[in-house]
């Protein structure tokens, strides 16, 4: 009998561009609810689905009014009403790293990168200045 060892399912801890997908309120084992935020993350093996959890708190200094801020693009403002759905198809930049169990976990969520025009130019410039192999001529 051979039996075949199947590769991660997750993500590999880097960072990633992605959209966000939405937020799930869970329950934990102890009963404390949480957030499950789902981001579809664009890495070397095609767009893979991996989630983040931060707690139900959006005061300002808690970990969901920082993903929040990153994916509004500005501060929450105290008292404000967001409509996540409105939200969902925003792009950003997301950690990952592989938790005790051994999965992929977002821990940290940053506004998208944003390249302006002459630095797109710069890039292309140095891109036409190397071979198939990444190094210079």
């Amino acid at each position: 009998m051979q039996l075949t060892i199947k590769g991660a399912a997750g993500v590999a801890p880097g960072s990633y561009q992605a959209r966000f997908s939405g937020i799930e309120e869970k329950e934990s084992r102890e009963g404390a609810p949480y957030f499950r935020w789902t981001f579809a993350a664009d890495g070397p093996e095609g767009v893979r689905d991996v989630t983040g959890a931060s707690s139900t708190n959006t005061g300002p200094k808690a970990k969901a009014y920082r993903w929040l801020q990153a994916l509004l693009g500005r501060a929450p403002v105290a008292d404000e009403s967001l409509d996540i759905e409105a939200l969902i198809g925003r792009f950003c930049t997301i950690v990952v790293e592989e938790n005790s169990a051994g999965f992929a976990n977002v821990v940290e969520i940053l506004p998208q990168v944003r390249m302006t025009d002459e630095s797109v130019g710069i890039y292309a410039f140095e891109a036409d200045e190397t071979d198939v192999d990444g190094l210079p001529f």
